[in-house]
């Protein structure tokens, strides 16, 4: 869904790859912390949450904050299938 390379690091752990990032999961056997999942947060650099947004709308995606301006930046916080939010941050042009 926000792209990212499958991988292993270091030759031996599977994760997503975003450049330099890393993104990790492993699975608990089902033992969550809360009712939501494991991961309840999680937040994205994108060139254009406007785009992004229309993508994931267009898919079926629900927001919990529509695309909005904050300051120098702009935002918007989808929520996954298990009830995880996806904040998607865009840094707005000088």
């Amino acid at each position: 869904m926000f792209g990212g390379e499958r991988a292993k690091l270091k030759g031996r752990i599977d994760g997503l790859r975003y450049g330099g990032v890393w993104l990790l999961a492993q699975n608990n056997g089902g033992n969550t912390a809360n009712s939501n999942g494991s991961i309840q947060y999680i937040g994205l650099l994108v060139p254009d949450v406007h785009q992004k947004a229309a993508d994931l709308q267009a898919k079926n995606i629900a927001f919990r904050v529509e695309p909005r301006q904050l300051r120098n930046l702009w935002y918007a916080i989808a929520v996954d299938c298990d009830g995880s939010r996806v904040e998607m941050i865009q840094r707005s042009q000088p």
